[in-house]
């Protein structure tokens, strides 16, 4: 029996046909998140775990062809509904159906709805490879970093997952834009990102991504979580030698906590940064006795220079004495 679908250009087919095997959707937590985030109404819950046990092969589910023929029509009861094509791009992504962005009477609307749907169907499975090879393709998958609507909220975070997964850390501050960056979810994969970036000593690309996190606050309250953006961007600095820059931005986060313990932390940093210590794993006895008294004078550097951070650091939490 033929079946109708909606009419769509092609622009990405997928190495496997139709009929073969399929990878099952993974019930992730993405998934969940999004499901809470969308506006839907019974009958979208219905359409979406219509989708999903079909995919699954649950005793009772619609065929595949079925399933293709029910979102069809679902999208064309009501043509107003841009949100309605959310379903006909999670369908097409999980069952591995050819993907294009040319719908009938396509505005910008339906679109962002269609590569939201596909998204999240490739979220769903964890097909972060493809995902970010369609985001470099389709134009219609970056506009969504914007945070301006639903689907860009829905959709941004996922993306940004994705980027950050294939390695592709560099490229978060060309998609997110400030509004999307200021969402919670946002916020903590990006500073995820920046430390992971720091961690594999490339403080250029985590730099870049801190500085994305901060600027977007625009004055907003400093939280916990924007703190620690603060002193691993005063790390990043460190690392590129911009040690001027990352004892200014210390000095004004010690002006403005008061906490015991961020201080402690604050204090320890200064420390390393007068002492000329990249990181603290650095703070470890030369092996070389030739290096021994270069060594014993960064020590010394750290622990009386300005208010003699490292001791200072130990008043605050007696956790610090390890390099005091």
């Amino acid at each position: 029996m033929t079946t109708s679908r909606l009419r769509i250009q092609h622009k990405d087919a997928p190495d496997a046909a139709k009929g073969a095997s399929r990878k099952k959707g993974k019930s992730t937590n993405a998934t969940k998140r999004l499901k809470r985030k969308l506006r839907v109404t019974p009958l979208d819950n219905l359409i979406t775990n219509a989708i999903v046990d079909s995919l699954q092969g649950v005793e009772g589910a619609l065929t595949e062809e079925e399933l293709i023929k029910t979102v069809d029509e679902f999208v064309r009861l009501n043509g107003r509904r841009q949100q309605s094509y959310f379903h006909a791009g999670f369908r097409d992504a999980l069952f591995n159906l050819p993907i294009g962005a040319e719908l009938p009477a396509q505005n910008e609307a339906r679109a962002r709805w269609y590569w939201t749907g596909v998204v999240s169907g490739l979220a769903r499975s964890e097909s972060w490879a493809r995902l970010v090879k369609l985001y470099d393709a389709e134009d219609s998958i970056r506009s969504l970093g914007d945070g301006r609507d639903d689907a860009s909220l829905m959709s941004g975070p996922l993306i940004v997952e994705a980027l950050q997964k294939e390695d592709r850390v560099s490229q978060l501050v060309d998609f997110a834009r400030a509004r999307l960056v200021r969402t919670p979810e946002v916020s903590r994969l990006l500073l995820d990102a920046g430390t992971q970036s720091l961690r594999s000593r490339n403080p250029a690309i985590a730099k870049s991504v801190f500085a994305l996190l901060l600027d977007a606050q625009n004055g907003n309250p400093i939280t916990t979580q924007m703190l620690t953006a603060q002193r691993r961007m005063a790390h990043c600095m460190r690392l590129l030698g911009e040690h001027q820059g990352a004892e200014d931005l210390l000095n004004a986060l010690l002006k403005e906590e008061q906490d015991p313990s961020v201080q402690a932390m604050l204090h320890a940093d200064l420390g390393l940064l007068k002492g000329k210590f990249a990181l603290l794993d650095d703070v470890r006895i030369p092996g070389e006795p030739a290096a021994l008294g270069d060594f014993v004078e960064r020590l010394r550097l750290g622990r009386t220079t300005s208010t003699g951070q490292w001791r200072t650091a130990m008043r605050h939490t007696p956790a610090m004495a390890i390099i005091a």
